[in-house]
């Protein structure tokens, strides 16, 4: 069974020089990059590169994904548009990590689930659903790295290396409803709805938002800085909304750090147990209900059933056999609710009896396991 392997690195705030695709061309045959981004896939393989150097110095976003069940997403920032110190509080998890180099930070979140292989992986398109999460963290919106975290400790829980006094980590407005990007991301980390659902369900320490709109701010700017981002706006400066919306928040009175929930990973997957719990006991009277439902409709046509399994037979034909078959386990599961297997037996070997050279026959009971022989 071969390996798959997919690397896609994606270039938003900036296209890429002709140096740096001749550069990236030199690296792979199995790629052609163009200006804004390059794919790889190894099938028999490895990627030459530590990607994560490779985003650092071309890219601004790479996602990664191998049929073994290893899962990455990682995005370059510039330094001085994201909160280091917010982001680092979803980094007490080894799969979130933030790595500061001269002009940017890289953010890497990386899963590896190596119980999970694939014989089947696809790759492709998978980066263009997701590279809206950067720009959700460039204007403060958390959530992704929130579900990141979120599956981290899901993961850890299972490996048996849980922290359950671990604190959650802050979030600055309610986890739902998800944007398309944030839809794609739980769709690709597979998040447990019952996870989903606790963890949405009481954020007590959501810090709102400022609800006045930071576009009335912009008169408030002097006449010099209105001009000088109407300078960059005709440079075509990458993330210069971006730039702006942090100027204008900046002359906001402060709302206040994002305050912590109070509560721990331990408490939250304590809630999604007894929701687990909650759904099994409802499938299971589900279940039930639909088997006494069952059982009373075979148990009005039991006579008539006998009728056609006879019938059946008597056709001395394979496909009247399983016909007979089909509606003979029926009849079991009737005897075994009521306590009839006895009587239920004696009815089958009268029937072979009554047909002593249909051995086709008595193979197919024996091996529907209808009868002991």
């Amino acid at each position: 069974m071969s390996e798959y392997q997919f690397y896609e690195f994606r270039s938003v705030d900036r296209p890429l020089t002709t140096k740096e695709q001749q550069e990236i061309d030199k690296w792979s045959s199995r790629t052609s990059p163009s200006s804004t981004g390059a794919t790889f896939i190894y099938n028999y393989s490895d990627f030459s590169k530590d990607p994560k150097q490779v985003v650092r110095k071309y890219f601004d976003a790479m996602f990664y994904i191998a049929n073994w069940g290893t899962k990455q997403l990682m995005f370059r920032f510039p330094k001085e548009l994201i909160d280091r110190e917010t982001i680092q509080a979803y980094c007490t998890v080894d799969e979130i990590s933030l790595y500061e180099y001269e002009k940017c930070f890289v953010l890497d979140m990386l899963f590896s689930e190596e119980d999970s292989f694939h014989d089947w992986v696809d790759g492709e398109g998978s980066l263009s659903s997701l590279i809206g999460l950067r720009q959700d963290i460039l204007q403060g919106d958390y959530r992704s790295l929130y579900l990141a975290w979120l599956h981290a400790c899901s993961l850890s829980r299972e490996w048996d290396e849980f922290d359950p006094d671990m604190p959650e980590p802050p979030i600055s407005r309610p986890l739902k409803p998800f944007n398309g990007a944030l839809k794609s991301w739980v769709e690709l980390l597979e998040i447990d709805q019952s996870i989903l659902t606790v963890a949405s369900k009481t954020q007590t320490g959501i810090a709102k938002e400022p609800s006045k709109d930071v576009s009335t701010l912009i008169p408030l700017l002097a006449e010099t800085e209105k001009d000088d981002f109407l300078l960059r706006l005709v440079n075509e400066e990458p993330l210069l909304s971006v730039k702006l919306r942090k100027r204008l928040q900046k002359m906001l009175k402060p709302s206040g750090k994002h305050t912590v929930s109070g509560r721990t990973i331990g408490e939250i997957f304590q809630e999604v147990e007894q929701i687990d719990q909650q759904l099994l006991e409802a499938a299971q009277q589900k279940r039930e209900r639909a088997e006494n439902k069952l059982l009373k409709e075979l148990e009005a046509k039991e006579a008539t059933l006998w009728k056609n399994v006879s019938q059946h037979i008597s056709e001395k034909k394979s496909k009247g056999y399983d016909a007979a078959i089909v509606i003979l386990k029926d009849l079991l599961r009737l005897a075994e609710h009521r306590g009839t297997q006895l009587e239920y037996e004696q009815r089958i070997r009268s029937i072979l009896a009554e047909y002593p050279r249909l051995s086709s026959l008595k193979t197919k009971i024996i091996k529907a396991k209808l009868l002991d022989c």
